[in-house]
């Protein structure tokens, strides 16, 4: 995949403030520290040796996988006298607004985890530093997952975790899981009875990016392509097809037409829904509502082995005073040892480098075994050469794919229309 950044230039960093204490910070007092320069704490650390590097991420504030990123960096603190790490949480929402305005005036956190989504703009930008001697290769990284950093030889992000999207369903309800969608049909409609029912999706406007990686699960996965040799192609063939499947599923009365992600998702925790597709970053979430769910997983019975992922990278502040530090400890980062510890705090989902499991947690949960080998054949919901415009294509896309489905409507004409108002907004 080819990226062209944009030359941009950084102001110059102003001097984070030395009150930073190794642990989470609130976003008020990150705020408060990234505005500071008069480097009187700075001075100190330096005369003392010590470098303070701040790492932002909204994982930080989860209770679950928080406890463990912050554990895993105590230890790093623990083992390097010369570089100590301070956490900031931040929440989701608000992380990479907070994040970037800081970054364009020259301050911010030194590493951050973005989501791929809000990552590209803020690369084209200019404002995340080059980690081109981070060797992937020889460093064992997932070379498809580690392929989303990698933009014109160079190196500008590393990849934090993945959750590849499958066929999660309750073995309960389901004796055999489908690998056709005649099958998939078929079971959703058999399962579906009482208060129980056979799948659920996405289909509302006011969960757009869901909506987008749910139908990109089914677009891809009918061989459907966004662009083609730098050009869009939001009407293709393959697309249309899955758009076509997705509308059969919704006019089947096997799915709870407008339930939200959260509750079809505590439909399932509950046992009242058979199938959904999502993904391996579920799974924990699931068990935490069900420890006793009977929970099975397999690719998604579309005709090809494509499908959408989470996707999260690591990123250096290009306006850090300490790249060095910064690019040490993403290496240490990559370590296989903390690696393992990464791909455990996300369940099911995948690190940097390929899953290594043990025997027993195969055997215990089977279904991390096909979570772990859809990595290689997932990508996130990122359309390739238009990677900063996609937020404007699945917009465009959705409201027209959304409203076909209320109406019923004929899914080329919908996809003419999506391709006909892109092509028109983004000046093609």
């Amino acid at each position: 995949m080819e990226f062209h950044f944009k030359a941009a230039s950084v102001p110059a960093p102003r001097r984070w403030c030395a009150a930073l204490s190794v642990g989470a910070l609130a976003v008020g007092a990150l705020a408060a520290c990234s505005n500071a320069d008069d480097g009187d704490g700075d001075d100190k650390q330096a005369a003392q040796g010590v470098v303070t590097l701040t790492f932002a991420g909204s994982v930080f504030g989860d209770p679950g996988q928080g406890d463990i990123y912050r554990a895993m960096l105590e230890n790093f603190n623990d083992t390097h006298q010369n570089i100590q790490i301070a956490t900031a949480a931040i929440p989701f929402e608000r992380l990479a607004s907070t994040v970037t305005t800081q970054m364009a005036g020259g301050r911010g956190p030194d590493i951050i985890r973005f989501d791929i989504n809000d990552f590209y703009q803020i690369a084209q930008d200019g404002l995340v530093a080059d980690l081109t001697e981070v060797d992937g290769e020889a460093l064992g990284l997932e070379p498809n997952s580690d392929s989303m950093c990698l933009f014109d030889t160079k190196r500008y992000c590393v990849v934090f975790q993945t959750a590849a999207h499958a066929l999660i369903y309750n073995k309960d309800l389901v004796a055999e899981p489908p690998t056709t969608f005649e099958e998939f049909l078929a079971i959703a409609k058999a399962a579906t009875k009482d208060d129980v029912y056979g799948f659920a999706f996405r289909t509302a406007l006011a969960e757009e990016p869901g909506v987008w990686g749910d139908l990109w699960n089914w677009a891809v996965g009918y061989g459907g392509q966004f662009s083609q040799d730098g050009e869009l192609t939001l009407n293709d063939p393959g697309i249309i097809e899955g758009a076509e499947k997705y509308q059969e599923m919704y006019n089947s009365g096997a799915i709870p037409k407008g339930t939200s992600a959260s509750e079809y998702r505590a439909m399932f925790g509950e046992g009242k829904l058979a199938m959904e597709i999502d993904s391996a970053s579920l799974v924990g979430l699931l068990l935490g509502m069900n420890p006793d769910l009977n929970l099975g997983a397999v690719p998604n019975p579309f005709p090809e082995r494509n499908q959408n992922e989470v996707f999260a990278v690591l990123a250096v502040n290009a306006a850090s005073q300490h790249q060095a530090e910064a690019q040490e400890f993403i290496k240490w980062w990559l370590e296989e040892s903390n690696q393992k510890i990464v791909q455990g705090a996300v369940v099911a989902g995948a690190a940097a480098i390929p899953a290594v499991r043990s025997a027993e947690d195969l055997a215990e949960h089977p279904y991390y075994e096909v979570f772990d080998e859809l990595v290689a054949t997932s990508k996130p919901g990122i359309v390739v050469g238009f990677e900063t415009q996609t937020p404007t294509i699945r917009k465009i896309v959705v409201e027209e794919f959304v409203a076909a489905l209320e109406a019923d409507s004929d899914m080329k004409a919908a996809f003419d229309k999506a391709q006909e108002r892109a092509v028109a907004e983004l000046g093609l």
